[in-house]
């Protein structure tokens, strides 16, 4: 693979730029690099640079997505695991970051994503439709919840609680 020449310095500035529109694990920025043609000698250098100065920081990149995810997206903690080691995130940052969250708050997410569910798909999970209950465990399966929590909210839900509460 060859790379395109770059002058010294513009490493730094290429992933100053990147970085000045979110957060980036260590991965992203390395990777961005090396995909902008810079070798892997100048890009260990400014990637090596920037965690030093705290400009890169995998632990806050990780607090910061799951936060995101979990609030936003209503993602549970195993998909947030997986989007975290697909973006270079160890093991033990992930865990020490998830770990973080509260049961109330992935409860929530699980709560939020169910109702958001119920509503796009015009589920009736209040009569015996075994159909549209196995619709939304493998929907919260999918969204990266624990089975325990997925037969409180959707049990909870089919023996007639409010099911529009977020």
């Amino acid at each position: 693979m060859s790379h395109n020449k770059r002058e010294p310095g513009n490493a730094y500035a290429t992933a100053l730029r990147f970085l000045s529109y979110r957060e980036r694990s260590v991965k992203e920025v390395r990777d961005r690099l090396i995909d902008k043609g810079f070798g892997d000698e100048e890009t260990d250098r400014v990637v090596a640079g920037l965690i030093e100065t705290g400009l890169v920081n995998d632990e806050r990149f990780a607090s910061m997505l799951a936060s995101t995810r979990l609030r936003n997206k209503n993602w549970g903690p195993a998909k947030i695991a997986a989007e975290l080691r697909v973006k270079g995130v160890s093991r033990e940052i992930a865990g020490k970051v998830l770990s973080q969250f509260d049961g109330e708050d992935e409860s929530n997410a699980a709560q939020r994503a169910f109702s958001k569910w119920a509503r796009k798909s015009g589920a009736t999970l209040t009569g015996p439709d075994r159909k549209d209950l196995d619709r939304a465990i493998r929907h919260l399966k999918a969204r990266g919840f624990s089975t325990p929590l997925i037969l409180k909210v959707v049990g909870g839900l089919k023996h007639g609680q409010d099911s529009d509460n977020p």
